[in-house]
Protein backbone atom coordinates (compact mmCIF):
# COMPACT_ATOMS: atom_id res chain seq x y z
CA UNK A 1 0.00 0.00 0.00
CA UNK A 2 1.39 3.40 -0.85
CA UNK A 3 2.37 5.59 2.10
CA UNK A 4 0.79 8.54 2.13
CA UNK A 5 3.19 11.50 2.54
CA UNK A 6 1.59 14.56 5.06
CA UNK A 7 1.69 17.95 3.07
CA UNK A 8 4.43 20.10 3.77
CA UNK A 9 3.67 23.19 5.10
CA UNK A 10 4.74 26.90 3.95
CA UNK A 11 8.07 26.93 6.02
CA UNK A 12 9.14 23.60 6.32
CA UNK A 13 11.50 24.17 3.30
CA UNK A 14 13.05 27.87 4.29
CA UNK A 15 15.15 28.11 0.67
CA UNK A 16 11.60 27.46 -1.45
CA UNK A 17 11.00 29.92 -3.68
CA UNK A 18 7.61 30.99 -2.38
CA UNK A 19 8.55 31.04 1.26
CA UNK A 20 11.70 33.09 0.59
CA UNK A 21 9.22 35.94 -0.80
CA UNK A 22 6.54 35.17 1.70
CA UNK A 23 9.28 35.62 4.53
CA UNK A 24 10.61 38.39 3.14
CA UNK A 25 7.31 40.39 2.45
CA UNK A 26 5.74 39.65 5.69
CA UNK A 27 9.17 40.87 7.85
CA UNK A 28 8.88 44.00 5.76
CA UNK A 29 5.48 44.75 6.69
CA UNK A 30 6.16 43.64 10.40
CA UNK A 31 8.74 45.98 10.84
CA UNK A 32 7.12 48.61 9.09
CA UNK A 33 4.04 48.11 11.40
CA UNK A 34 6.11 47.86 14.42
CA UNK A 35 7.25 51.20 13.15
CA UNK A 36 4.22 52.58 12.79
CA UNK A 37 2.24 51.88 15.91
CA UNK A 38 5.50 52.53 18.52
CA UNK A 39 6.07 56.15 16.62
CA UNK A 40 2.06 56.71 17.39
CA UNK A 41 2.26 55.37 21.11
CA UNK A 42 5.47 57.53 21.15
CA UNK A 43 4.13 60.57 19.40
CA UNK A 44 0.29 60.44 20.68
CA UNK A 45 0.01 58.45 24.05
CA UNK A 46 3.21 58.49 26.12
CA UNK A 47 6.53 59.70 25.46
CA UNK A 48 9.05 57.69 25.46
CA UNK A 49 13.00 56.87 23.78
CA UNK A 50 11.20 56.11 20.43
CA UNK A 51 14.31 56.47 17.66
CA UNK A 52 12.46 57.64 14.27
CA UNK A 53 13.34 54.36 12.36
CA UNK A 54 12.81 52.10 14.96
CA UNK A 55 13.75 49.65 15.83
CA UNK A 56 16.93 50.25 14.32
CA UNK A 57 18.65 52.75 16.77
CA UNK A 58 21.37 54.16 14.45
CA UNK A 59 19.93 54.75 11.18
CA UNK A 60 19.09 57.33 8.74
CA UNK A 61 17.90 57.06 5.09
CA UNK A 62 20.19 57.96 2.16
CA UNK A 63 18.27 60.98 1.23
CA UNK A 64 18.92 64.72 1.33
CA UNK A 65 19.32 67.04 3.31
CA UNK A 66 20.56 64.22 6.17
CA UNK A 67 22.67 62.64 3.73
CA UNK A 68 23.46 61.90 0.19
CA UNK A 69 22.05 59.49 -2.64
CA UNK A 70 24.19 56.75 -3.61
CA UNK A 71 26.06 58.36 -6.62
CA UNK A 72 27.84 56.90 -9.82
CA UNK A 73 30.31 56.04 -8.23
CA UNK A 74 28.93 54.52 -5.26
CA UNK A 75 26.88 52.65 -7.87
CA UNK A 76 29.68 51.57 -9.53
CA UNK A 77 31.55 49.83 -6.42
CA UNK A 78 28.40 48.24 -5.72
CA UNK A 79 28.56 46.44 -9.00
CA UNK A 80 31.64 45.54 -8.70
CA UNK A 81 31.85 43.84 -5.55
CA UNK A 82 28.23 42.14 -6.41
CA UNK A 83 30.67 40.86 -9.30
CA UNK A 84 33.42 39.99 -6.70
CA UNK A 85 30.54 38.13 -4.44
CA UNK A 86 28.89 35.98 -7.89
CA UNK A 87 32.87 35.08 -9.27
CA UNK A 88 33.73 34.52 -4.95
CA UNK A 89 30.65 31.64 -4.87
CA UNK A 90 32.16 29.84 -8.14
CA UNK A 91 35.58 29.82 -6.94
CA UNK A 92 34.88 29.14 -3.08
CA UNK A 93 32.80 25.88 -4.01
CA UNK A 94 35.18 24.54 -6.37
CA UNK A 95 38.31 24.78 -3.39
CA UNK A 96 36.24 23.58 -1.49
CA UNK A 97 35.73 26.93 1.15
CA UNK A 98 39.26 26.77 1.97
CA UNK A 99 40.21 29.03 5.14
CA UNK A 100 42.79 31.36 3.13
CA UNK A 101 40.17 32.01 0.60
CA UNK A 102 37.41 32.83 2.67
CA UNK A 103 39.38 35.70 4.74
CA UNK A 104 40.62 36.63 1.47
CA UNK A 105 36.31 36.92 0.03
CA UNK A 106 35.28 38.30 3.34
CA UNK A 107 38.17 41.02 3.68
CA UNK A 108 37.23 41.98 0.15
CA UNK A 109 33.72 42.07 0.24
CA UNK A 110 33.11 43.49 3.54
CA UNK A 111 35.12 46.36 2.46
CA UNK A 112 33.68 46.40 -0.90
CA UNK A 113 30.31 46.68 0.93
CA UNK A 114 31.13 49.62 2.71
CA UNK A 115 32.68 51.77 -0.21
CA UNK A 116 29.38 52.23 -1.05
CA UNK A 117 28.82 54.41 1.48
CA UNK A 118 31.77 56.52 0.35
CA UNK A 119 35.56 56.51 1.53
CA UNK A 120 34.91 59.19 4.09
CA UNK A 121 31.43 57.55 5.41
CA UNK A 122 33.08 53.92 5.20
CA UNK A 123 36.69 54.57 6.86
CA UNK A 124 37.45 57.92 7.94
CA UNK A 125 33.92 59.00 10.02
CA UNK A 126 33.31 56.17 12.20
CA UNK A 127 36.71 56.31 13.71
CA UNK A 128 37.15 59.88 13.72
CA UNK A 129 33.96 61.21 13.42
CA UNK A 130 32.67 64.17 11.19
CA UNK A 131 31.45 68.03 12.05
CA UNK A 132 29.59 67.87 15.91
CA UNK A 133 29.47 64.22 16.13
CA UNK A 134 33.16 63.93 17.34
CA UNK A 135 32.24 61.42 20.19
CA UNK A 136 34.58 58.36 19.14
CA UNK A 137 37.23 56.49 20.88
CA UNK A 138 39.81 58.39 18.75
CA UNK A 139 39.21 61.59 19.48
CA UNK A 140 39.99 60.70 23.30
CA UNK A 141 43.27 59.16 22.33
CA UNK A 142 44.20 62.30 20.59
CA UNK A 143 43.83 64.05 23.83
CA UNK A 144 46.17 61.59 25.48
CA UNK A 145 49.32 63.45 26.60
CA UNK A 146 50.56 60.11 28.71
CA UNK A 147 49.70 56.83 28.39
CA UNK A 148 50.64 55.76 32.33
CA UNK A 149 48.97 58.80 33.83
CA UNK A 150 45.90 57.88 31.35
CA UNK A 151 45.45 54.03 32.48
CA UNK A 152 46.28 55.35 36.63
CA UNK A 153 43.98 58.40 36.45
CA UNK A 154 41.48 56.44 34.29
CA UNK A 155 38.38 55.76 36.99
CA UNK A 156 38.82 59.74 37.33
CA UNK A 157 39.46 60.69 33.87
CA UNK A 158 36.14 58.30 33.02
CA UNK A 159 33.12 60.92 33.52
CA UNK A 160 35.06 63.23 31.33
CA UNK A 161 35.80 61.19 28.34
CA UNK A 162 33.14 60.80 25.27
CA UNK A 163 29.72 59.01 24.82
CA UNK A 164 31.51 55.53 23.93
CA UNK A 165 34.61 56.19 25.83
CA UNK A 166 33.28 56.85 29.47
CA UNK A 167 31.65 52.90 29.39
CA UNK A 168 34.63 51.36 28.47
CA UNK A 169 37.85 50.16 29.85
CA UNK A 170 40.61 52.01 29.06
CA UNK A 171 41.64 49.77 26.29
CA UNK A 172 39.22 50.71 23.54
CA UNK A 173 41.21 54.36 23.61
CA UNK A 174 44.40 53.04 24.02
CA UNK A 175 44.19 50.55 20.94
CA UNK A 176 42.77 54.06 18.55
CA UNK A 177 45.80 55.91 20.37
CA UNK A 178 48.48 53.61 19.61
CA UNK A 179 47.20 52.66 16.21
CA UNK A 180 47.10 56.80 15.53
CA UNK A 181 50.85 56.96 16.25
CA UNK A 182 51.50 53.50 13.68
CA UNK A 183 48.84 54.80 10.66
CA UNK A 184 48.28 58.49 10.91
CA UNK A 185 45.24 58.27 8.58
CA UNK A 186 41.57 57.60 10.27
CA UNK A 187 41.15 55.35 6.99
CA UNK A 188 43.87 53.56 7.48
CA UNK A 189 43.07 52.76 11.11
CA UNK A 190 39.51 51.60 10.14
CA UNK A 191 40.88 49.16 7.60
CA UNK A 192 43.50 47.51 10.02
CA UNK A 193 40.93 47.01 12.82
CA UNK A 194 38.23 45.62 9.93
CA UNK A 195 41.16 43.27 8.86
CA UNK A 196 42.38 41.75 12.34
CA UNK A 197 38.81 41.66 13.20
CA UNK A 198 38.10 39.21 10.15
CA UNK A 199 41.42 37.52 10.45
CA UNK A 200 40.27 36.40 14.32
CA UNK A 201 37.21 36.17 14.10
CA UNK A 202 36.91 33.66 10.58
CA UNK A 203 39.64 31.73 11.83
CA UNK A 204 37.87 31.21 15.43
CA UNK A 205 34.32 30.36 14.54
CA UNK A 206 35.69 28.56 11.33
CA UNK A 207 37.84 26.39 13.80
CA UNK A 208 34.53 25.61 15.70
CA UNK A 209 32.73 24.50 12.85
CA UNK A 210 35.53 22.12 11.60
CA UNK A 211 35.56 20.52 14.94
CA UNK A 212 31.64 20.03 14.76
CA UNK A 213 30.80 19.71 10.66
CA UNK A 214 32.98 17.01 10.30
CA UNK A 215 33.01 18.42 6.93
CA UNK A 216 35.75 21.54 5.64
CA UNK A 217 33.37 22.35 2.74
CA UNK A 218 30.25 22.42 4.71
CA UNK A 219 32.33 24.04 7.60
CA UNK A 220 33.40 26.88 4.90
CA UNK A 221 30.32 27.53 3.61
CA UNK A 222 28.92 28.55 6.51
CA UNK A 223 31.68 30.52 7.49
CA UNK A 224 31.09 32.18 4.51
CA UNK A 225 27.58 32.61 5.47
CA UNK A 226 28.40 34.44 8.66
CA UNK A 227 30.52 37.15 7.22
CA UNK A 228 27.97 37.96 4.88
CA UNK A 229 24.85 39.09 6.82
CA UNK A 230 24.47 42.82 7.54
CA UNK A 231 25.36 42.91 10.96
CA UNK A 232 29.12 41.20 9.95
CA UNK A 233 29.01 43.40 7.23
CA UNK A 234 27.99 46.79 8.45
CA UNK A 235 30.20 46.77 11.65
CA UNK A 236 33.34 45.07 11.27
CA UNK A 237 35.03 47.62 8.42
CA UNK A 238 35.10 50.26 11.19
CA UNK A 239 33.85 49.25 14.68
CA UNK A 240 36.11 48.32 17.72
CA UNK A 241 32.95 46.10 18.58
CA UNK A 242 34.65 43.78 15.58
CA UNK A 243 37.65 43.48 17.35
CA UNK A 244 36.08 42.61 20.73
CA UNK A 245 33.33 40.14 19.10
CA UNK A 246 36.54 38.38 17.25
CA UNK A 247 38.43 37.77 20.59
CA UNK A 248 35.85 36.68 22.87
CA UNK A 249 34.64 34.01 19.69
CA UNK A 250 38.52 33.10 20.25
CA UNK A 251 38.00 32.15 23.83
CA UNK A 252 34.87 30.83 22.99
CA UNK A 253 37.04 28.11 20.50
CA UNK A 254 39.74 27.81 22.45
CA UNK A 255 37.71 27.55 25.69
CA UNK A 256 35.38 24.32 24.05
CA UNK A 257 38.08 23.03 21.78
CA UNK A 258 41.14 23.31 24.29
CA UNK A 259 44.63 23.14 22.38
CA UNK A 260 46.80 20.46 23.60
CA UNK A 261 49.78 22.36 23.71
CA UNK A 262 48.51 25.63 25.24
CA UNK A 263 45.58 24.35 27.12
CA UNK A 264 43.92 27.23 29.04
CA UNK A 265 46.61 30.23 27.67
CA UNK A 266 44.27 30.94 24.36
CA UNK A 267 40.91 31.62 26.00
CA UNK A 268 42.77 33.23 28.66
CA UNK A 269 44.57 35.63 26.19
CA UNK A 270 41.53 36.32 24.15
CA UNK A 271 39.54 37.12 27.74
CA UNK A 272 42.54 39.62 28.91
CA UNK A 273 42.08 41.53 25.77
CA UNK A 274 38.37 41.30 24.98
CA UNK A 275 37.48 42.58 28.61
CA UNK A 276 40.39 45.29 28.45
CA UNK A 277 38.88 46.41 25.28
CA UNK A 278 34.72 46.25 26.60
CA UNK A 279 32.65 45.16 29.75
CA UNK A 280 30.91 43.85 27.17
CA UNK A 281 33.24 40.93 27.76
CA UNK A 282 31.73 39.71 30.83
CA UNK A 283 28.89 38.10 28.72
CA UNK A 284 31.65 34.99 28.53
CA UNK A 285 31.81 33.98 32.42
CA UNK A 286 28.33 32.59 33.15
CA UNK A 287 28.53 31.14 29.34
CA UNK A 288 31.90 29.66 29.92
CA UNK A 289 31.16 28.19 33.07
CA UNK A 290 27.41 26.64 32.82
CA UNK A 291 28.96 25.41 29.64
CA UNK A 292 31.88 23.37 31.19
CA UNK A 293 29.68 22.91 34.45
CA UNK A 294 26.40 21.44 32.49
CA UNK A 295 28.56 19.14 29.47
CA UNK A 296 32.13 18.35 31.61
CA UNK A 297 30.32 18.35 34.83
CA UNK A 298 33.04 20.31 36.42
CA UNK A 299 34.21 24.06 36.41
CA UNK A 300 38.02 24.09 36.61
CA UNK A 301 38.96 25.14 33.45
CA UNK A 302 36.52 28.66 33.75
CA UNK A 303 37.66 29.05 37.17
CA UNK A 304 41.36 28.62 36.06
CA UNK A 305 40.57 31.09 33.86
CA UNK A 306 38.55 33.18 35.84
CA UNK A 307 41.52 33.62 38.67
CA UNK A 308 44.06 34.38 35.87
CA UNK A 309 41.86 37.00 34.81
CA UNK A 310 41.20 38.90 38.47
CA UNK A 311 45.38 38.03 38.76
CA UNK A 312 46.30 39.80 35.34
CA UNK A 313 43.75 42.58 36.97
CA UNK A 314 45.44 42.38 40.23
CA UNK A 315 49.15 42.94 39.20
CA UNK A 316 47.85 46.02 36.76
CA UNK A 317 46.53 47.71 39.75
CA UNK A 318 49.67 47.28 41.89
CA UNK A 319 50.90 48.27 38.75
CA UNK A 320 49.19 51.59 37.50
CA UNK A 321 46.90 51.89 40.35
CA UNK A 322 43.85 51.09 37.77
CA UNK A 323 40.93 49.47 39.22
CA UNK A 324 39.01 47.22 36.61
CA UNK A 325 36.12 46.60 39.02
CA UNK A 326 35.91 50.49 39.94
CA UNK A 327 35.81 51.60 36.20
CA UNK A 328 32.98 48.92 35.80
CA UNK A 329 31.00 50.30 38.45
CA UNK A 330 31.48 54.09 37.24
CA UNK A 331 30.71 52.51 33.26
CA UNK A 332 27.58 51.34 34.91
CA UNK A 333 26.81 54.57 36.93
CA UNK A 334 27.01 56.79 33.18
CA UNK A 335 25.44 54.02 31.32
CA UNK A 336 22.03 54.60 33.58
CA UNK A 337 23.21 58.09 35.31
CA UNK A 338 19.45 58.87 36.87
CA UNK A 339 19.31 54.88 38.53
CA UNK A 340 18.25 51.55 37.67
CA UNK A 341 16.32 52.88 34.18
CA UNK A 342 13.60 50.25 34.73
CA UNK A 343 12.43 52.16 37.83
CA UNK A 344 13.00 56.26 36.40
CA UNK A 345 12.18 55.38 32.59
CA UNK A 346 10.10 52.25 33.20
CA UNK A 347 8.18 53.10 29.43
CA UNK A 348 11.72 53.69 27.86
CA UNK A 349 13.21 51.28 29.78
CA UNK A 350 10.32 48.34 27.75
CA UNK A 351 10.44 50.10 24.51
CA UNK A 352 14.50 49.89 24.00
CA UNK A 353 14.59 46.62 25.46
CA UNK A 354 11.97 45.46 22.41
CA UNK A 355 14.03 47.39 20.17
CA UNK A 356 17.50 46.30 20.99
CA UNK A 357 16.22 42.15 21.00
CA UNK A 358 14.47 42.97 17.39
CA UNK A 359 17.50 44.53 16.27
CA UNK A 360 19.49 41.93 16.22
CA UNK A 361 17.20 40.13 13.83
CA UNK A 362 17.20 42.70 11.72
CA UNK A 363 20.71 42.02 11.15
CA UNK A 364 20.13 38.58 10.44
CA UNK A 365 17.28 38.43 8.00
CA UNK A 366 14.19 36.73 7.55
CA UNK A 367 15.45 33.67 6.05
CA UNK A 368 18.39 32.69 8.56
CA UNK A 369 16.11 33.72 11.51
CA UNK A 370 13.56 30.77 10.27
CA UNK A 371 16.91 28.13 9.69
CA UNK A 372 18.06 29.15 13.07
CA UNK A 373 14.64 29.35 14.49
CA UNK A 374 14.39 25.74 12.81
CA UNK A 375 17.32 24.41 13.82
CA UNK A 376 17.15 25.36 17.12
CA UNK A 377 14.09 23.59 18.16
CA UNK A 378 14.92 20.33 15.81
CA UNK A 379 16.33 17.37 17.56
CA UNK A 380 20.45 16.98 18.04
CA UNK A 381 22.95 14.72 18.86
CA UNK A 382 25.01 17.34 19.44
CA UNK A 383 22.93 19.00 22.03
CA UNK A 384 26.01 20.69 23.78
CA UNK A 385 25.87 23.30 20.52
CA UNK A 386 22.50 24.27 21.29
CA UNK A 387 23.06 24.13 24.93
CA UNK A 388 25.84 26.93 24.04
CA UNK A 389 23.03 29.10 21.86
CA UNK A 390 20.35 28.31 24.83
CA UNK A 391 23.51 29.86 27.58
CA UNK A 392 24.34 32.88 25.04
CA UNK A 393 20.30 34.10 24.88
CA UNK A 394 19.70 33.57 28.35
CA UNK A 395 22.66 35.96 29.84
CA UNK A 396 22.44 38.36 26.82
CA UNK A 397 18.49 38.49 27.70
CA UNK A 398 19.61 39.02 31.71
CA UNK A 399 21.94 41.86 30.23
CA UNK A 400 19.18 43.39 28.49
CA UNK A 401 17.10 43.21 31.63
CA UNK A 402 19.75 44.71 33.60
CA UNK A 403 19.70 47.71 31.14
CA UNK A 404 22.64 47.06 29.10
CA UNK A 405 22.26 48.47 25.83
CA UNK A 406 20.54 51.60 27.13
CA UNK A 407 19.84 53.08 23.55
CA UNK A 408 19.73 49.70 21.99
CA UNK A 409 22.22 49.59 19.02
CA UNK A 410 22.55 45.80 19.43
CA UNK A 411 23.58 44.81 15.94
CA UNK A 412 26.74 46.59 16.72
CA UNK A 413 27.36 46.41 20.20
CA UNK A 414 26.39 42.65 20.93
CA UNK A 415 28.25 41.64 17.62
CA UNK A 416 29.55 39.01 19.74
CA UNK A 417 26.01 37.11 20.06
CA UNK A 418 25.76 36.22 15.98
CA UNK A 419 28.20 32.89 16.05
CA UNK A 420 25.84 31.64 18.84
CA UNK A 421 22.80 32.18 16.64
CA UNK A 422 24.35 30.64 13.72
CA UNK A 423 25.05 27.33 15.77
CA UNK A 424 21.85 26.06 15.01
CA UNK A 425 21.85 26.95 11.38
CA UNK A 426 25.00 24.99 11.41
CA UNK A 427 22.92 22.60 12.47
CA UNK A 428 19.80 23.05 10.47
CA UNK A 429 22.43 22.91 7.52
CA UNK A 430 24.45 19.63 8.58
CA UNK A 431 20.80 17.72 8.96
CA UNK A 432 19.12 18.87 5.43
CA UNK A 433 21.47 19.23 3.64
CA UNK A 434 21.42 21.63 0.54
CA UNK A 435 22.35 21.49 -2.79
CA UNK A 436 24.83 23.40 -4.49
CA UNK A 437 22.04 25.99 -6.18
CA UNK A 438 20.45 26.30 -3.13
CA UNK A 439 23.95 27.41 -1.25
CA UNK A 440 24.31 30.09 -3.91
CA UNK A 441 20.96 30.98 -3.36
CA UNK A 442 20.89 31.79 0.79
CA UNK A 443 24.19 33.36 0.20
CA UNK A 444 22.80 35.67 -2.47
CA UNK A 445 20.14 36.35 -0.03
CA UNK A 446 22.06 37.19 2.76
CA UNK A 447 24.43 39.47 0.54
CA UNK A 448 21.17 41.41 -1.26
CA UNK A 449 20.25 42.28 1.96
CA UNK A 450 23.59 43.46 3.56
CA UNK A 451 23.55 45.82 -0.48
CA UNK A 452 20.32 47.27 -0.09
CA UNK A 453 20.84 48.28 3.35
CA UNK A 454 24.56 49.57 2.58
CA UNK A 455 22.59 51.84 -0.64
CA UNK A 456 19.61 52.84 1.26
CA UNK A 457 20.80 54.16 4.91
CA UNK A 458 23.88 55.00 6.73
CA UNK A 459 24.26 53.22 9.97
CA UNK A 460 27.25 55.57 11.83
CA UNK A 461 26.75 55.16 15.69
Amino acid sequence: MEQIRKPQGLFSNPLNPKTIVVMTISFVVILVALNLFVRYLCLNVIAFDCPQNWPLSMFMFRIPPRFYYPNVKHLTIAAATISFFAITLVVLSRVKYKLAYLIFSGTVLILGSNLTQGWQWAFITPTAGVGVYQNEYYNDAMAISNVSDFISDYVNLQPELLTHSRTHPPGAVLVYYFLAKIFKDPALISIFLAVMSILIFVYAFWRIMIYEMKDEGLAGYITLLILLVPAVQIYFASSLDSIVAGCMLGVLSFFVYPSRRYGIIWPLIFLLVSSFLSFGALFLIPVLLGYEYLVEKRITRGIYILLGSIVTYLLLFFVTGFRYSESFIVATKLENPLGPRFLVEPVSYFATRIEGSIELFVFLGPVLCLIALKGLMEKSPQKHLKLLTWLALITLGVMLLMGVYRTGETARAALFIYPYLFIPIALYLKSHPISGHERNLLASLVFGQTMIMQLIGNFFW
